[in-house]
């Protein structure tokens, strides 16, 4: 059993506010954070107890008593894992520079399937412009 990384998306985050980074830090459950436990779900569903064949896209050096961590595309059936996620709006692609080669295989695919889930609506995109746009 190997920890894997799917490469170049993040899962749903909590958005902070100034307000809220002054206040303790206090663990939340996975449920109060938005599209979480969805995306959790959804990888257990399609994951647990089958055969994926993973591919290396890239690996970071850990900071000091950290692992190093290794990011891989992650198909099951010809099925991009990340893109499945991203296109369900329950993960979100992470911006490179030009220059920096260490992203997915499938990085173009995985930001046109975003681009088409925030078209559609769903999704994480979704729920941090309702939260920042909301009206007192």
């Amino acid at each position: 059993m190997k920890k894997v990384y799917l490469s170049s998306i993040k899962p749903p985050r909590e958005i902070k506010n100034e307000d809220e980074n002054k206040k303790s830090k206090t663990t939340r459950f996975l449920y109060e954070i938005p599209y979480l436990f969805e995306c959790r779900e959804f990888l257990r569903k399609k994951l647990i107890g089958k055969k994926v064949s993973c591919k290396l896209d890239y690996s970071t050096t850990g900071k000091d008593n950290q692992q190093d961590k290794y990011y891989y595309t992650v198909m099951i059936g010809g099925c991009n894992i990340a893109e499945s996620l991203v296109s369900q709006g329950l993960a979100t692609v992470i911006r490179y520079r030009q220059d920096n080669d260490q992203r997915s295989s499938h990085y173009n695919e995985l930001l046109n399937a975003e681009l088409i889930a925030s078209r559609e609506g769903k999704g994480t995109e979704i729920y941090i412009y309702q939260k920042n746009h909301q009206y007192k």
